[in-house]
């Protein structure tokens, strides 16, 4: 759905203003999303989408901080992390610990071209990228997950549609989405294809360091390895809180 949302989106821009003149946009696509809004709909519909990026913006940024948040907290709880990321507030039950965390790093990330001096455009267009193309991996890693699960456990009740085709479907079409961003990565990466290269490199040797340590965990400490399979775990100190805010 939103595939399809994007290319009819994408149709519309290119009617707008032609392939040609759509491509010299490209410096300058927020703005020229903007231009295209109040020529052909008018100043009132500019007006109201500003808003809604705006507003999206920010419930984009609590989104993320809320599943980073998440998982610090119940990785920390289940001891995969330290401990303390795992405790939650003895009032409100929220994950204040993990929460100030990630909120943390996130301010020191985007604080840093600012107080380096560096062009804070193309540095937070690397940084979408990159986020983008880690998320692609994890997708793609999570529906090869899915297919080997289900080889090895396999479930009737489920049928084969669910259990087979569609996960196999879905890890196909992701890792065909992958293989093409690797093969745009200059676009993904503010038009530098060396700094593509290096961004992906570098999330590779985080997915296979992750990886090495869920073996090591596995070898030297199984009961921590198991509680990452079990369906609950034995999790963070108060596994019913809600951790939806950063309270």
């Amino acid at each position: 759905m939103l595939g399809v949302f994007f290319a009819v989106a994408t149709w519309a821009y290119l009617v707008a203003y032609g392939t040609e003149a759509a491509m010299a946009t490209a410096a300058d696509p927020l703005g020229g999303f903007l231009v295209s809004l109040e020529t052909y709909v008018g100043i009132v519909a500019r007006d109201i989408a500003v808003v809604l990026m705006a507003t999206s913006g920010i419930a984009l940024v609590l989104a993320s901080q809320n599943i980073a948040a998440r998982y610090l907290y119940t990785l920390a709880g289940d001891g995969v992390l330290p401990r303390s990321f795992g405790v939650a507030h003895p009032r409100h039950h929220a994950p204040t610990r993990a929460a100030a965390a990630v909120a943390v790093v996130v301010l020191v990330v985007f604080s840093l071209p600012p107080l380096l001096g560096i062009e804070p455009t193309p540095t937070y267009t690397t940084m979408t990228g990159s986020a983008i193309m880690g998320l692609l991996m994890l997708l793609t890693l999570t529906g090869c997950a899915i297919v080997v699960h289900f080889r090895r456990h396999p479930d009737a009740e489920l049928g084969v549609w669910r259990t087979i085709v569609a996960p196999v479907l879905g890890t196909l079409g992701l890792g065909t989405v992958v293989v093409l961003a690797v093969r745009s990565r200059a676009d993904l990466f503010g038009g530098n294809s060396t700094l593509g290269t290096v961004g992906i490199t570098v999330l590779v040797l985080v997915l296979m360091l992750g990886a090495g340590y869920a073996v090591a965990l596995r070898r030297r400490r199984p009961q921590v390895y198991a509680r990452l399979a079990a369906p609950g775990g034995t999790g963070p100190a108060h596994p019913s809180s809600d951790i939806t805010g950063s309270g």
